[in-house]
């Protein structure tokens, strides 16, 4: 049977499947801090530790996968190395911070398993474009149980929590070590023709994100819990970004710029539109419930904000740099999104006066679906393709009208 499931689905599939795992992960792992029963103050630490050690360096990961899935000369070893350089001058990085500032707990635990993370994060772009199925659905499954149990197992055993980034940090070195034996990678070679346009786009897309949380951890410098209370919050992004986000570049290696792969790639795209604001919608009419739930009373000002993050869903199902991406438009997209960034910071800087961390949540909706709707433009200016040629743009803008009336008649303001 298992056989069958896994000749049935296509190498794009199981990596999205991978990617799921991986975001449930991260979401329990959020779950975790709040029921080892430490306070607001050092769940701020442990997040800001987190946007230090893993958000900070996302786009540098995200751009360089793009690179890799984006041109058909690059192999594995290619990938492996350019993350390798990254991971070390990450762990060197964390290490001299340690030395400087002691009291934001960067223990050797957290710096052996935030730089392995990143290297790691190679291991599922690689398995997609080799179109190993049954490896990439296995080995993502197996090692982010492993580490969930690990998790768990803290619940029940009286030792310091930092002890747990120790054992993920040798679980993934683990996995690491069996990767390279399986794809046979044996000595480094870097790469770096065009990856640098990639790395820009990747930046400047993720410091839309980093800009609103460094924003939030400058304005209230004083009051560390309510840096937490925004990173709750802002749940949402990692659940709507890593599906999207798996969607869209699991794609990139295989763009054609023909009519029949356009209504191919809008046929499949319809079930990702459909899940992600399902699950906005259930979200949000839910979150009072779910997130008290889960997180108990500590996180109740955050629910707001999990419930304005899910406007991200009108952003996320629109899918444009894949196919600026996949025709070589790096280096447009890239300087669209730079204007993105500057709209976000600048609405940021100016929502946060007038609504505070509410405002610059609205910040982020705005300047994400800003980035959509010029690539839209720049591909249809460069080989004209329309709107409704790859997405259900009339079915999506009713479903945007509908959700953000939604949290409007929730909150009340109609």
């Amino acid at each position: 049977m298992l056989n069958y499931f896994y000749r049935s689905i296509s190498p794009a599939i199981s990596y999205q499947l991978a990617i799921v795992f991986r975001s449930i992960f991260f979401i329990l792992l959020a779950l975790l801090w709040v029921r080892l029963d430490l306070d607001l103050g050092t769940i701020g630490k442990i997040e800001f530790l987190f946007l230090l050690g893993v958000s900070a360096t996302s786009f540098i990961v995200n751009g360089t996968i793009q690179h890799f899935l984006s041109k058909e000369e690059l192999s594995p070893t290619h990938l492996f190395s350019n993350l390798f350089f990254v991971s070390f001058f990450l762990a060197i990085l964390l290490m001299s911070l340690s030395y400087l500032k002691p009291d934001w707990l960067l223990s050797n635990g957290f710096i052996l398993y935030s730089s392995t993370l990143l290297l790691s994060s190679g291991i599922e772009p690689i398995l997609l474009k080799n179109k190993e199925i049954k490896v990439q659905i296995t080995q993502a499954l197996m090692y982010y149980s492993i580490l969930i149990l690990a998790g768990i197992g803290l619940l029940f055993i009286s030792i310091d929590w930092q002890y747990i980034f120790v054992f993920w940090g040798g679980v993934t070195v683990i996995r690491i070590l069996w990767f390279l034996n399986f794809i046979k990678i044996r000595a480094l070679q870097f790469y770096s023709v065009g990856i640098f346009s990639f790395l820009g786009y990747s930046f400047f897309a993720t410091a839309t994100q980093l800009i609103d949380q460094t924003l939030v951890k400058i304005w209230y410098l004083d009051e560390i819990a309510f840096f937490a209370i925004f990173r709750y919050g802002a749940r949402e992004i990692p659940l709507l970004s890593i599906l999207s986000s798996s969607f869209s570049n699991s794609k990139i290696p295989f763009v054609e710029a023909n009519s029949s792969f356009y209504a191919t790639f809008r046929k499949k795209s319809i079930w990702i539109l459909l899940l992600l604001f399902s699950i906005s919608f259930v979200s949000i009419s839910t979150s009072n419930v779910w997130f008290t739930f889960l997180f108990g009373n500590l996180f109740k000002d955050a629910i707001v904000l999990v419930d304005i993050f899910a406007l991200l869903t009108i952003s996320r199902t629109l899918f444009p740099q894949v196919f600026a991406l996949g025709l070589g438009y790096e280096k447009q997209v890239f300087k669209i999104s730079i204007i993105e960034f500057l709209l976000n910071l600048l609405l940021s800087v100016l929502f946060i006066n007038w609504w505070g961390l509410e405002g610059v949540a609205i910040a982020t909706i705005i300047a994400f679906l800003f980035e959509k709707i010029a690539i839209f433009y720049l591909i249809y200016k460069k080989e004209r393709i329309k709107v409704n040629q790859i997405s259900f743009i009339y079915l999506h803008v009713l479903l945007s009208i509908l959700l953000v009336a939604f949290i409007l008649v929730k909150y009340q303001v109609l």
